[in-house]
């Protein structure tokens, strides 16, 4: 195997370092992207319970000593307490759009290797043949076994890029799929949060001043 690798020429190395980089980002996103670190169900619930209570500068302390993007979110929220539902609503967005640029981060990296892997084979293969056609230029033809042997060879590099290539597109994908869900789950509990918090606001508005 290491002999076919060599063979296969200096793209075949490159290929190797973008594969190695790839396999890392996927694992560290796959292990940075796991719910109870972007949105843990403890956090959820706690600050749902301190808002349904009042006490929203409590709720509001919970999520800044949070460093789960929900946290963060759900403390943009907080901070503007007491304003309209469209001023919740837009902080909430500017905080989750934020959040979700910091969850896609290094991902496209695997996009990358996943168009780059068949390319860089291709370009290996492209300059094995050169040489081989160099080869047939300088000395003739020769021997038809002889020509086979070196485009086989040159073909090595595509069969490794497709090798790198396909696992890599697999991967950029499952981290997107994974993303996609958790931007959806936030999306629910933002608005679940600036629901709750407007009608805490509006009940307190229809209770009207206490009685003297």
């Amino acid at each position: 195997m290491l002999e076919l690798y060599q063979k296969g020429g200096v793209t075949m190395y490159v290929l190797t370092a973008c594969s190695v980089v790839a396999v890392a980002v996927f694992v560290e996103r796959m292990l940075a992207l796991r719910s109870s670190r972007v949105a843990p169900r403890s956090l959820l619930a706690e600050v749902g319970e301190l808002v349904r209570a009042g006490k929203v500068a409590e709720a509001l302390a919970r999520c800044v000593g949070s460093s789960s993007a929900a946290g963060v979110i759900f403390a943009a929220v907080l901070r503007k307490h007491g304003a309209p539902e469209s001023t919740l609503k837009e902080a909430a967005l500017d905080a989750g759009r934020r959040e979700a640029a910091r969850l896609e981060r290094f991902v496209e990296f695997i996009g990358v290797v996943a168009a780059l892997g068949p390319l860089l084979g291709l370009l290996g293969t492209v300059l094995g043949m050169i040489k081989v056609f160099q080869r047939v230029n300088e000395v003739g033809a020769g021997s038809p076994v002889e020509m086979a042997a070196g485009i086989w060879e040159a073909l090595l590099a595509t069969a490794f890029g497709l090798i790198v290539g396909i696992p890599a597109l697999v991967m950029y994908r499952a981290v997107l799929a994974r993303i996609d869900g958790l931007v959806l789950r936030l999306e629910d509990e933002a608005v679940a949060l600036v629901e709750g918090l407007t009608s805490k606001q509006n009940g307190a508005r229809d209770q009207g001043p206490p009685a003297v």
